[in-house]
């Protein structure tokens, strides 16, 4: 289930409306940061930003990889090991 965006509460005082209006905007991109989806479908090699962190799995070899977004673009560790509770 993915987390929604968040509406800023309107206030009277423009300072401080537009303080809880920075604050909602990087609390949504936080939340469009770590709410890709479903890890079995093909991710955008251009998706996200740096700093952006997903988990993917890759269907040429059906393993998982943790993937972290750079400025060169994304960057993926050893596969990751599966452990059945």
């Amino acid at each position: 289930m993915s987390i929604s965006h968040k509406k800023a509460p309107i206030v009277t005082d423009p300072q401080v409306n537009r303080a809880f209006q920075k604050i909602y905007d990087d609390m949504n991109a936080l939340i469009d940061a770590v709410n890709q989806g479903d890890t079995n479908l093909l991710k955008k090699l251009t998706q996200g930003k740096s700093g952006d962190i997903r988990l993917t799995k890759d269907s040429t070899d059906n393993n998982y990889y943790l993937e972290g977004r750079t400025f060169d673009g994304w960057v993926r560790t050893a596969a990751l090991t599966f452990i059945e509770r």
